[in-house]
């Protein structure tokens, strides 16, 4: 019963508003549907004032055209009669004439009902006057014949060359049965009274259908053509009378739909009730375990689907098993054929047992499937497992985050270092709820060492090479230059030994910075907790004040400035500083270093210098709008070292410039935590190219 109450109650609620509404849109209709019928009103008048616009337009391009066509400037009369019918046609002239130079009738093709004035152009009244519609074309104001009908004329000039040849004129009827006057009859169709009027320019009526309204709503717009103006009148009562047939419409609807409302809501409610209980038979078979049960509803889509869904879940749980054996079909398939030693595992807690292995495996340790399925796997891998690698796969297989560790192992190609990493599928503690499974992988990464440690060797001799060969260009550039000064040599000899000193000792700082770039990329240490940048500002301030007499390190800072970073960043603001004075021609290189906090959760660290502007192609390539190749790169590896520390830190590296002279480096370090968006492989490759 109270279900029943609630559904009477909803539909009375529908039915009250629904009435309200309908009654609140008729009052608020009646009041707007006189401006919505004015605003019809001119649409219509403005479409058809377009329309005519264009069936003017129309016949003034096809006379155009024919005013160019070679035919009608040639001396043969029947070209001519050809050009001049076909005009005639397709523009649905009355009459059509062909003018020389001084408008004088040379060939006429059709007839009117009424001869035209004899001298149009020398008329003066009103309606005769030619209106220029654009270059060349005239159009006239409607002409009144003998017989009391009215004509168009559309004339075009005939040149060859820039030459005057002629004219081209075309009669257009305006009649009531003329084409261009088409469009007007669409204004007329129609039961209520109605009042269509077309004036000329001069004020003459060029159309009128006469009726008798005493309350008239007016819409009125013009022909850009040919400034004609047409206008459109309608009874006012005809509008009131519109409304009333509406408001019997709606109240008829909305009866219509109350009644409907009413047997659909006694439809739904008892349909409802018979499908609920079906329902709730079914839900009582499942809990008893009859999952055969077939359910049966029917009715709207949505019972059929419910009664789909529940009869189909035997059948969705048996996809399902299906669709977890192709699952491991696949990871078998992938077990099978990858390139690494692979074993499936069980693990009880103490003993880590093969349950098989792929064919890398027996060949990395000699061995076969059959045999070694069901022993320890510690058993058949030669070498005493370490206490890592113990812990490791027990802690896999508890379902804890590993990472993999590097072992050595003897295999039949000798002592092996290999990568172990395993895969756990039903991860559980062995020692409280059973036997977990899982996979073990051996990647063997000998080789990848091999290499690795031959690069850093590569490495130390390079450096240690570059550092002794800039120390002896640097000594022996001391020796020559010494001697140059003693002879009293040209002040560019010495020059040209000074360049050759200071290039040395470029040369090792590159050594420097580029180790310095290396020990970065080797750091795994990751940003962990906030820090004051501005005692790091200060100090490599006053170390680069120190280091250079003639610079001046301005500083405006506040007492604090906390990101979230690390020590690295002390780097950074090193080589920014360095690099502002060390590039710079100034007497008294200056860097002013100030913060700028532009955006919550961000600060920005401005360094900005009196030198030289930095390279376009050095700002782009650093902040990502360039590639780096052997034609785009940077001079040094300041900037890479910088670079990759702030990629570290979350951070950005942008340029700007100032409106004086001088450069402006901003980086953005962030004031909160974050997972940093490193690029290992973006790393290798620029210290690769340095």
């Amino acid at each position: 019963m109270r279900l029943t109450a609630k559904f009477a109650l909803s539909f009375i609620i529908i039915i009250l508003l629904l009435s309200g509404v309908v009654y609140i849109g008729f009052e608020n209709q009646r009041a707007e549907l006189i401006d919505r019928e004015q605003d019809r009103l001119d649409q219509r008048t403005t479409l058809v004032a377009t329309e005519l616009n264009n069936e003017i337009q129309m016949r003034v391009s096809l006379t155009q055209a024919a005013a160019g066509d070679p035919r009608i400037r040639g001396e043969n009369v029947d070209n001519k009669r050809v050009v001049l019918d076909q005009l005639r046609r397709e523009a649905g002239f009355e009459k059509i004439q062909l003018l020389d130079q001084d408008r004088e009738i040379e060939l006429q093709r059709g007839s009117l009902t009424s001869t035209l004035p004899d001298d149009i152009e020398a008329h003066t009244n009103v309606e005769h006057q030619f209106t220029p519609v654009e270059r060349q074309v005239e159009i006239s104001e409607p002409i009144e014949l003998a017989d009391g009908n009215h004509v168009l004329l559309i004339t075009i000039p005939i040149y060859e060359d820039t030459s005057l040849e002629g004219f081209v004129r075309g009669v257009v009827s305006l009649d009531d049965g003329s084409e261009l006057l088409a469009p007007l009859l669409d204004l007329q169709n129609g039961q209520e009274e109605r009042t269509v009027t077309v004036t000329s320019r001069a004020g003459e009526t060029v159309y009128q259908q006469p009726s008798q309204i005493d309350d008239p709503v007016v819409s009125t717009a013009h022909v850009l053509t040919t400034g004609w103006t047409v206008q459109f009148t309608r009874d006012r009562a005809d509008i009131v009378a519109e409304t009333r047939e509406t408001a019997l419409f709606q109240a008829g609807g909305v009866t219509i739909v109350v009644l409907t409302l009413v047997l659909f809501a006694v439809w739904i409610y008892r349909d409802n009730i018979r499908q609920i209980q079906r329902l709730e038979t079914g839900f009582e078979a499942f809990t008893q375990g009859d999952y055969t049960y077939e359910l049966t509803l029917d009715g709207g889509t949505e019972w059929r689907q419910i009664s789909s869904s529940f009869n189909t879940l035997g059948e969705t749980l048996t996809q399902r098993t299906k669709a977890l054996e192709h699952e491991r079909d696949t990871f078998s398939s992938l077990f099978t054929n990858i390139r690494d030693a692979a074993a499936e595992i069980q693990y009880d807690g103490e003993t880590v047992k093969i349950v098989a292995v792929n064919d890398e495996f027996e060949k990395a340790f000699a061995t076969a499937a059959d045999a070694v399925r069901g022993k320890s796997l510690f058993s058949v891998i030669p070498g005493e497992p370490t206490a890592e690698e113990r812990s490791l796969i027990k802690n896999a297989m508890a379902g804890r985050e590993t990472d993999r560790i590097a072992v050595e192992r003897e295999t039949p190609l000798g002592n092996r270092t290999c990568f172990v990493h395993v895969v756990t599928v039903n991860p559980c503690e062995p020692t409280t709820e059973g036997v977990s499974t899982g996979y073990v992988f051996y990647a063997d990464v000998t080789d990848r060492f091999e290499q690795q440690k031959q690069i850093q060797i590569l490495n130390r001799v390079l450096r240690h090479d570059l550092r002794t060969g800039s120390n002896i260009i640097a000594g022996n550039a001391d020796l020559l230059l010494e001697r140059l000064q003693k002879r009293d040599a040209p002040a560019n000899e010495r020059a040209y030994v000074r360049t050759i000193k200071t290039r040395a000792a470029e040369i090792e700082s590159l050594s420097e910075r580029t180790q310095q770039l290396k020990s970065v990329l080797e750091t795994d240490t990751l940003p962990s907790e906030p820090i004051n940048v501005v005692p790091l500002l200060v100090t490599e301030a006053e170390k680069a004040e120190s280091m250079n007499d003639s610079a001046k390190v301005v500083r405006e800072l506040p007492e604090e400035a906390i990101v979230y970073g690390s020590s690295q960043l002390s780097v950074v603001f090193e080589h920014l500083i360095d690099n502002a004075i060390t590039h710079n021609d100034q007497e008294e290189p200056t860097v002013t270093i100030r913060t700028v906090e532009e955006v919550t959760g961000e600060l920005s660290i401005e360094f900005v210098d009196n030198g030289p502007p930095i390279p376009e192609t050095e700002k782009r390539l650093h902040v990502g709008d360039e590639d780096i190749t052997q034609l785009t790169h940077s001079n040094g590896v300041g900037f890479w070292v910088v670079e990759t520390i702030l990629n570290r830190h979350r951070g950005a590296l942008s340029f700007d410039t100032p409106d004086h002279r001088g450069n402006i480096v901003r980086i953005t370090l962030n004031r909160g935590p974050g997972e940093p968006d490193r690029d290992a492989t973006k790393e290798r490759s620029q210290i690769s190219t340095i």
